[in-house]
């Protein structure tokens, strides 16, 4: 089983451990996500429905976001946004229409 995220760029490449991952997020760049951790941001070229498929333990709450349920503390309903655990400064948005899949999948981790 995969214990992380692997980060393969043309500066590094590294694994991001799931207890320092909070989301991944779409950039305005064709194909360039921003995979946030609780120290730092790091970029790579690819897509989000291929991290999807190969990290199944993230969860799509926005069209532009892949968010890790290990992380989330709870999620605001009226912002309808994420809270983490080790980072209340950092949100993410959840949309309407996969609102009930995220609540739900988020209370059985």
């Amino acid at each position: 089983m995969v214990q992380g995220v692997l980060i393969d760029n043309q500066k590094e490449t590294i694994l991001v451990p799931f207890s320092e991952l909070l989301y991944i997020q779409t950039t305005e760049n064709s194909h360039k996500l921003k995979i946030v951790t609780l120290k730092n941001s790091h970029y790579i070229y690819s897509s989000l429905d291929k991290l999807e498929v190969e990290y199944p333990a993230l969860i799509r709450c926005h069209r532009t976001t892949l968010v890790n349920p290990k992380a989330i503390k709870g999620i605001d309903k009226k912002k309808r946004a994420i809270i983490f655990f080790e980072s209340p400064q950092e949100t993410c948005n959840i949309s309407r229409r996969v609102y009930q899949n995220l609540r739900l999948s988020w209370l059985e981790y």
